[in-house]
């Protein structure tokens, strides 16, 4: 995403969508048993990484459904 500027509010959730989705299939590849270690010299395990970006992903996308439309 770096040097990426949405036009509009559609265009960044489009943006978003599509990088989730990204995230989604990598995700999907890991074997379950894998997603509750912790990597080297890590606090968190994979899941609850993926944890907090969710939260966090909840979290921007209320708040950009809230914000009023820059068109009026």
């Amino acid at each position: 995403m770096p040097g990426y500027i949405p036009i509009d509010r559609d265009d960044l959730l489009a943006r978003i969508a599509r990088e989730w989705d990204g995230l989604n299939a990598l995700v999907s590849s890991v074997p379950l048993d894998r997603l509750s270690k912790k990597p080297t010299a890590s606090e968190w395990a994979i899941k609850g990484c993926l944890s907090h970006m969710a939260t966090w992903l909840r979290v921007t996308l209320a708040r950009i459904e809230q914000a009023p439309d820059a068109h009026g």
